[in-house]
């Protein structure tokens, strides 16, 4: 067998992004009454959010094999936050309950990523996923517990024949006040918690802004012209721009797996600097937002399949500018981590406008745009330099 490869972080941020759409799915359908999709529900939950135990329950440690291999390393959301620099915390209130037997601890449902007013103890999601949640004939269960015993025991990754005598005291247990199914009713709610936890590590680099000013002045085109394409080290490209034979200036999206969005922006106005602003963010409804400040016009997107591209785009894709037998006038290139307010957005688009009285960088033909330290951009085959007037108002080259 052929040694394995450890999967890209592209890949493993895509594979919880799905698993999360997934949880929120579930929850949503739960919650309309078809109950059976907590099953599933759980095999998700416990893929992203549960790490390796003994066959005590208690967590195994990291240990090192005799040829120098890791194990036990978490695959899931607890390494991907690491990788990218995202603290797993929570907060929680503290409730003292009068009977601590057959009993569940309902003030863990309201458990927060940011401190509330309620919710001041701070913990680790490691430790938050080690509390007892439930306590039923004596049996304690942990919130980790329930997600993987359904998962385990009852089809969320696959069916066992027989029960321990714990295990049958939890599936038995039901809610005093409408007499539903405790583990449902916890699991459920368990996940409401966890895809919060999920969301904000996939946010942490999901969301950008993206500003380009340019010029394009062009001949009459009788196809697609690329303006700017960023590639991947995968080669595909999940992000470009381009001008159709119908002056209409195109944004393309696409992923790993080739889903794709072909979306309008506008049409070229060749007379002046055009600023494309794209701010690019997921929702809580796993939905993606585009929005596109094209001009002095405002388009607005939502995509219900997000395709990532990730805030560390620019620097780390290869970019391909300009097109062969044509020349496109390059002003400005800014990437923010964070979605801009209108009124920032207006600041820069003032700004960028304000170069029409400098020179601007002629790209002839297609060129590979290089990213230098300096925040500068360079061509490989070099740029001629002209006032930007004097270039959008030149005639077109036929």
């Amino acid at each position: 067998m052929g040694e394995d490869v450890e999967k890209s972080l592209y890949l493993s941020y895509t594979e919880i992004l799905k698993g999360l759409h997934f949880i929120k799915d579930a929850i949503d359908f739960v919650e309309q009454g078809k109950d059976y999709y907590v099953i599933p529900l759980s095999g998700q939950l416990r893929a992203i959010f549960v790490l390796p135990h003994d066959k005590n329950g208690n967590l195994k440690n990291y240990t090192v094999g005799k040829k120098g291999k890791t194990r036990n390393i978490p695959t899931n959301i607890f390494n991907l936050a690491q990788k990218l620099n995202c603290d797993l915390e929570v907060y929680t209130s503290e409730y003292h309950y009068k009977n601590r037997d057959n009993q569940y601890f309902s003030h863990l449902f309201d458990t927060t990523i940011d401190p509330t007013g309620k919710n001041f103890k701070r913990i680790s999601l490691r430790d938050w996923m080690e509390l007892d949640i439930i306590v039923c004939r004596g049996y304690r269960f942990k919130i980790w517990e329930i997600i993987k015993i359904m998962a385990d025991r009852n089809g969320g990754a696959h069916y066992d024949g027989a029960l321990t005598r714990k295990e049958m005291e939890l599936y038995k247990a039901k809610n005093a006040a409408n007499y539903y199914s405790l583990l449902s009713l916890v699991l459920t709610k368990i996940g409401k918690v966890l895809f919060q936890i999920g969301f904000k590590v996939i946010r942490s680099v999901f969301n950008f802004q993206f500003i380009m000013g340019i010029a394009l002045n062009l001949p009459t085109l009788t196809t697609r012209k690329n303006i700017a394409t960023f590639y991947s080290i995968s080669g595909f490209s999940p992000l470009s721009l381009s001008i159709d034979e119908k002056n209409m200036i195109k944004l393309n999206l696409e992923n790993l797996e080739g889903h794709r969005y072909d979306l309008d922006i506008g049409e070229n106005r060749s007379d002046e600097i055009i600023v494309i602003n794209l701010g690019y963010e997921i929702s809580a409804d796993m939905s993606a937002i585009l929005s596109v400040y094209y001009c002095n016009e405002f388009i607005q997107y939502r995509l219900d399949t997000p395709i990532f591209i990730g805030r560390g785009f620019l620097p780390h894709f290869k970019v391909y500018f300009s097109d062969d037998n044509i020349r496109i006038g390059f002003s400005t290139m800014k990437l923010f981590s964070r979605i801009l307010s209108p009124g920032t957005c207006l600041y820069h688009y003032s700004e960028i406008r304000k170069k029409e009285d400098e020179d601007i960088a002629v790209v002839e033909g297609k060129q590979e745009m290089l990213l230098l330290n300096n925040h500068t951009v360079d061509f490989s085959n070099g740029v001629s330099y002209k006032p930007c007037l004097l270039y959008t108002s030149d005639a077109a080259d036929d």
